[in-house]
C-alpha cells in the first residue's frame, strides 16, 4: 500500500495493473470463488479507485516476472554491496537515481503506443486515495462501547456530530506506517486505548464522562 501511494503521487492513477496470481493480490480459497464480494486488501482498494487488476495466466507472462526477480536478487544485491549500501533509505535512493535508469536503458523496450493511461489526481483526490490505499478492517461496537483490534481494547469516546450505538460497525484503517484511524459511517470517531475491557457496563467501571451517556445506550450529539 505504501508503494502504491508513492506511485500514484508520482505518476498518477493507473488504468490497470498487470499482476501474477500471488495470494496478496488474489484470493484462491474456495469460499472466495463462491462469494465474489470476498477480496484481498489490494483488490478492495483498486476496485474503489477504479483501477483494473489483470492477473497473468500464461507461463510466458509468469516467466517474465521470475526472470526479473532473478535479476534483482542477483545483480541488484551485488550492486548494493559494491556501493556499500546497507540501509533502506540508501537503497531506495540508489534504485531511483542510479540502478533503475541504467537497467531500463539496457533492457527497456519502447512501447508500440506511447499513450499514457495514468490519470492525474488532484491534492484533494490524493487524500481520498491515501485513505483507500491502506488496510481496512471492521469491528462491531460492544454494549460497553468498546472494540478490540490487534489484541488491544479501545474505548469509544463521545464524538460531536456522530451518534454511536452498540452493534455499529467501526472501520479501522491502518496506514503503512502503522497509524490507526477509526470511523463510523465514514465519520471519524474518537477512541482511547484501555488496558482491558470493563467487566460490565456500569458507572464504576467506565470513565466519568462516559458513564452518564450509557444510560441511553447511545452517544448522540448534534451536528
Amino acid at each position: 500500500m505504501g508503494f502504491w501511494r508513492d506511485y500514484v503521487s508520482q505518476h498518477g492513477l493507473p488504468k490497470a495493473i498487470y499482476l501474477d496470481r500471488f495470494s496478496t493480490y488474489k484470493m484462491h480459497l474456495t469460499v472466495a470463488r463462491d462469494n465474489p464480494d470476498l477480496k484481498t486488501q489490494l483488490q478492495r482498494a483498486m476496485q474503489t479507485l477504479g483501477t483494473e487488476l489483470i492477473f497473468a495466466l500464461s507461463p510466458q507472462a509468469k516467466g517474465r516476472v521470475e526472470r526479473l526477480f532473478g535479476t534483482l536478487q542477483d545483480r541488484l544485491v551485488k550492486e548494493l554491496r559494491l556501493h556499500d549500501i546497507s540501509s533502506l533509505a540508501q537503497g531506495n535512493a540508489f534504485l531511483e537515481k542510479s540502478f533503475l535508469p541504467k537497467f531500463n536503458s539496457r533492457f527497456g523496450v519502447a512501447p508500440r503506443e506511447t499513450a499514457d493511461f495514468h490519470r492525474v489526481v488532484s491534492r484533494r483526490e490524493m487524500k481520498h486515495i491515501e485513505e483507500t490505499l491502506c488496510r481496512h478492517d471492521w469491528r462491531t461496537v460492544q454494549g460497553d462501547f468498546t472494540i478490540s483490534f490487534r489484541n488491544q481494547w479501545y474505548q469509544l469516546l463521545p464524538t460531536p456530530g456522530l451518534a454511536v450505538r452498540p452493534k455499529d460497525e467501526v472501520n479501522v484503517r491502518e496506514d503503512p506506517n502503522g497509524a490507526l484511524h477509526f470511523s463510523i459511517r465514514h465519520k471519524p470517531v474518537s477512541v482511547t486505548a484501555i488496558a482491558k475491557r470493563p467487566r460490565q457496563v456500569g458507572l464504576r467501571h467506565l470513565p466519568g464522562t462516559l458513564a452518564p451517556l450509557l444510560q441511553n445506550r447511545t452517544f448522540s450529539f448534534p451536528a
